[in-house]
């Protein structure tokens, strides 16, 4: 009859890593979050600077749909040279042969 304990310390060693890969997956999601402080303050760096960026944090509240430092005509001019950017591509030319973009 052969000895068992060839066969044995294989499946142990391998039941034993099984088992280890899946705690090791598994973690603590079924008791709860493993970082409660990192996700209550999640998104708060930028919260942070959001705020510090915005100039005036009541321009919104202030905003009368209308601007006063371009007039229509000059506005008119500035869309119709907007659109028309897009009916061609721009122009190129060659520098020591490279392209080169002209906007």
């Amino acid at each position: 009859m052969p000895d068992p304990k060839p066969l044995r310390i294989p499946a142990v060693l391998s039941s034993t890593v099984l088992l280890l890969v899946l705690a090791g997956c598994a973690g603590s999601q079924p008791f709860g979050s493993s970082t409660p402080a990192l996700d209550q303050q999640f998104g708060e760096s930028v919260r942070h600077l959001r705020t510090a960026q915005t100039l005036d944090p009541d321009a919104t509240a202030r905003n009368l749909g209308r601007t006063t430092t371009l007039d229509g005509q000059a506005a008119s001019q500035a869309v119709e040279r907007y659109q028309d950017s897009f009916k061609e591509p721009p122009p190129t030319f060659t520098i020591l042969g490279a392209p080169v973009d002209v906007r």
